[in-house]
């Protein structure tokens, strides 16, 4: 209960940081960024996966072109349909959000924990794509888990970033050369997101956003799948 409320708590105070502004109101209701929407999306993904299986919730909440680790890269549409669960369901905290200034690409990131949370429990810290739909609402476009020897606790209160509308386009880099890499950039080349897999299961996820007008990294990273 105490967890749920933090929750809530959480969105309705992120709901309260973006409100849209003076600029932001004279673009269309459904262009603005709404990080709130999401860290709902996560929660509701998050009790679905406790009551049904840890799963549930990728296969039901997941975008058509959504990627897993697994530890390598995979169509996570098609895996899913070929693997069960497992009988206890990961818990999640988000840490931070970050959102184009479109709203179309949010991005999640916090600490995750199996089992119980009983001393040896597997944890770590995770990072979530989530994309808009055509028809509103969000689902997730790419979920990476990293494992973390001691992963930071949640802060008490979820801080919500909107990428600048204005200033330098963020582009795709070229393929990095140390394994599996690709970028992805939001519609509106304000946010830009990188996932690296090797052959030994290593990872890394990097957030680049639009700040000041500028490209400035926000997020990094790295550790064993």
């Amino acid at each position: 209960m105490r967890r749920a409320w933090r929750w809530a708590a959480a969105v309705a105070l992120t709901a309260a940081l973006v409100t849209p502004g003076a600029g932001q109101e004279r673009r269309e209701r459904r262009h603005y960024a709404d990080p709130a929407a999401v860290l709902a999306a996560e929660l509701a993904a998050t009790r679905l996966g406790q009551e049904k299986g840890g799963l549930a919730a990728f296969r039901k909440l997941g975008d058509p072109a959504a990627e897993l680790f697994v530890p390598q890269r995979v169509g996570a549409a098609e895996w899913l349909k070929r693997h069960a669960g497992p009988p206890i369901a990961t818990r999640r905290a988000a840490h931070a959000v970050w959102a184009s200034c479109d709203g179309g690409i949010v991005v999640t990131s916090g600490r995750w924990q199996a089992g119980d949370g009983a001393s040896g429990a597997a944890s770590g810290t995770y990072a979530t794509v989530w994309r808009r739909q055509e028809k509103g609402g969000y689902r997730w476009l790419l979920d990476m888990d990293l494992a973390a020897s001691a992963p930071a606790d949640a802060p008490e209160m979820i801080p919500a970033r909107v990428a600048d509308c204005d200033g330098e386009r963020l582009v795709a880099d070229g393929p990095g050369a140390d394994g599996d890499s690709r970028v992805g950039v939001s519609h509106d080349g304000s946010l830009r997101w990188t996932t690296t897999v090797r052959a030994d299961g290593a990872r890394r996820f990097t957030l680049d956003m639009r700040e000041d007008g500028k490209p400035k990294q926000v997020l990094d990273l790295a550790g064993a799948g």
